[in-house]
Formats: C-alpha cells, sequence, structure tokens
C-alpha cells in the first residue's frame, strides 16, 4: 500500500517544517524502491498551497506547490507546518480545507506552530498537543479561548435546532387546524344538503 503525504505550503513557512518531512518520507520511498524493485513505494510526498503560484517561505525561498486545494489527490497524511502562520488564521477556505482532509485522512499532523492552524480548525478537540516551547503557553491560552467559542456556538446550534423543531411544531399544528377547519366545512356543507333533500 502506498501512502500519498501532503503538506501544506504557505507564505512564510518555515523551510525546515516542510523540508525535513519531505526529505523524511521521500527518502524513505526512495530506499525502499532500491532494496525492493518490483514492490509500490511506501510513500508518495505531495505539497498543497491556497493558490496557483509559488510560495515565500522565511528566508525569501520561494517554493511552487505541486497541487491547489481542489486538484490534489487523496491524502493520507496531512503535514502542517509552522512559520509565521498569521496570514493562514484569518484565511477561511485554508480552515474549510483543512476541516475537509484532516477528517478524511488517517493521520494529521504538525510541526511547531502548524499546532495553532490545527487547534483553530478544531483538529485538536479532546486531544493533547504541543508546539515549540516557547510558544506552549499561547497555544494554551488558545485552545482554551477556542474551546469557549465552541461551546457558545454549539449552544447557538442547538437553541437553532429548537426553534427550527418548535417552528416545524407550529406548522404542523397549523395543517392540522386547516385540516380540521377543511372537515368541519365538509360536514357542514353536507349536513346543509341532507337538510334540503330531507325537505
Amino acid at each position: 500500500m502506498t501512502w500519498t503525504i501532503g503538506i501544506y505550503l504557505f507564505d512564510g513557512v518555515e523551510v525546515l517544517d516542510f523540508a525535513g518531512p519531505f526529505e523524511v518520507f521521500s527518502t524513505a520511498a526512495r530506499v525502499h524502491g532500491r532494496q525492493e524493485p518490483p514492490s509500490p513505494p511506501p510513500f508518495v510526498v505531495v505539497t498543497v498551497g491556497h493558490g496557483p503560484g509559488p510560495i515565500v517561505a522565511r528566508g525569501g525561498l520561494r517554493v511552487q506547490p505541486a497541487f491547489g486545494f481542489e486538484d490534489h489527490p487523496e491524502l493520507d497524511v496531512v503535514i502542517i507546518p509552522g512559520g509565521a502562520i498569521d496570514a493562514e488564521l484569518e484565511r477561511p477556505e485554508f480552515e474549510a480545507w483543512l476541516r475537509r482532509v484532516g477528517s478524511s485522512a488517517t493521520i494529521t499532523a504538525s510541526v511547531c506552530t502548524g499546532a495553532f492552524l490545527l487547534g483553530q480548525a478544531g483538529l485538536l478537540d479532546g486531544k493533547r498537543a504541543t508546539t515549540h516551547w516557547e510558544d506552549l503557553e499561547e497555544l494554551r491560552k488558545d485552545r482554551e479561548e477556542l474551546a469557549k467559542d465552541r461551546e457558545e456556538l454549539r449552544k447557538d446550534r442547538a437553541e437553532r435546532q429548537e426553534d427550527r423543531r418548535e417552528l416545524q411544531r407550529d406548522k404542523a399544528e397549523r395543517r392540522q387546524d386547516v385540516r380540521e377547519l377543511q372537515r368541519d366545512r365538509r360536514e357542514n356543507r353536507r349536513d346543509v344538503r341532507q337538510d334540503r333533500h330531507d325537505r
């Protein structure tokens, strides 16, 4: 079985954070190919970016991601590197993509401050997580705030669902009232016809 490893690249990404995993998995596949040439590689490594153009990593290194959000192959492993992540935290299409691939991938992992991106997408809920030691306290606070925000969001959704159920009950009651009114009218018309016939 070949696992497809997807590494996300973005402007300001730390070079070591994406190049290290890329080198580990691609080298493992290359060594496997030399040792067992007829068998398929254990890993295929791809890079994914949010747009069609190159990204500029920390230090000015320009890298062209192989795929975008919509055209990459199915990912078995998703790796989110760290770096200058502020812009990614404000990119809703990235968060939506991360939630989508994170829910279907076998493994979703982060390097360094990439943990903040996983946390914002809700992929750390109920899990233990770590990051660079200098950012541990901030990660802890962020997760507490996100947990509160999500709890409020869950309550709001529950209230909206209850409101919708109440509305559906009201509609059902109104439909029942209409059916009863129509039945009463039919019975009245039938009584009128019967009275005319009797006379």
